[in-house]
């Protein structure tokens, strides 16, 4: 099947996707409304989708034609993917105030802040397209997101809810914003969390998300797909740098904080190489093992 329509989208458009209620939305605390719109005050579901929707801007024209080659690149370079994704694949563009900047997926659509619209081109640009058009797909289909999960280790749960009492602290991916598989570390099973070590107004003014969001390893009961909590009632948090998270999953990628940020890195290099880059990947076994999962699932997606 070809690769399905991956267009740029007006900012009418952009404001319908970003300012709906979907999974995201839902996952959200109060952290995380309070921490997008800079306020130490609280912000409830309505206020903060109205103000991701006002970000949404329309592309330039000469952005339009730089992105357009990129987006030509990525459906050479991603073949395959096409019959895992929605009937349609938008790429936004936004101010960028909404995540500081950071690029992410919500729904059908790839979100660009536009420092990077503007800034980045060639190579570039089309790898930033190929992670996170991963995301997409992992979305849309299950099936391909629980192969590839477990090329990582991880196995299917739940959904896990996160303990309420960590409400003030938690932040969510609108990536991998479910707590949907976990991994086993020797006797115990986990699942990623993210959460912000700092109070909320310490970090209102932050430029970066990646400057305050750190990784906590939340441990479960895989089969009662429960939290596990200690003598006093508290959830079981683990710091993975006391663990073997990081050497687990660590494959072609150090970007760690979650297996599908690890994942979409391995689809930016697969359509990277591809694409003729002869550079060897760090571990070329995980690579094949990949591709091979991409191609099963395609096949899968379009005899279906």
């Amino acid at each position: 099947m070809a690769m399905a329509l991956l267009r740029l989208a007006s900012a009418s458009e952009g404001r319908a996707v970003l300012a709906a209620e979907d999974d995201f939305t839902r996952a959200l605390g109060g952290f995380d409304r309070s921490f997008r719109m800079r306020t130490s005050a609280p912000v409830d579901d309505a206020t903060l989708r109205q103000f991701l929707g006002e970000q949404a801007v329309d592309f330039t024209a000469e952005e339009a034609e730089a992105w357009e080659e990129a987006i030509a690149a990525v459906a050479q370079g991603a073949r395959g993917i096409g019959g895992l994704l929605p009937r349609e694949v938008l790429v936004v563009k936004t101010t960028g105030r909404e995540e500081r900047d950071h690029a992410y997926t919500r729904a059908n659509a790839i979100v660009l802040p536009a420092t990077r619209v503007r800034s980045l081109r060639g190579e570039r640009a089309f790898r930033l397209l190929a992670h996170e058009l991963f995301h997409v797909a992992s979305r849309a289909s299950r099936a391909f997101r629980d192969a590839t999960y477990g090329l990582l280790g991880f196995a299917p749960v739940g959904p896990i809810a996160p303990p309420p009492e960590l409400d003030d602290c938690r932040m969510t991916n609108p990536d991998a914003h479910g707590l949907g598989h976990y991994l086993r570390l020797g006797e115990r099973a986990v699942v990623p969390l993210l959460t912000c070590p700092l109070p909320l107004a310490d970090v209102l003014e932050r430029t970066s998300v990646l400057g305050v969001v750190r990784t906590t390893l939340l441990e479960i009961d895989a089969q009662a797909g429960t939290v596990v909590r200690d003598a006093s009632g508290a959830p079981v948090l683990l710091d993975p740098q006391a663990t073997d998270w990081s050497r687990q999953i660590a494959r072609n990628s150090m970007y760690t904080i979650h297996p599908e940020e690890v994942l979409a890195d391995n689809l930016a290099l697969l359509v990277r190489r591809r694409l003729g880059d002869a550079r060897p990947p760090a571990d070329p076994t995980f690579l094949a093992a990949f591709e091979q999962a991409l191609a099963d699932h395609s096949v899968r997606s379009s005899s279906s």
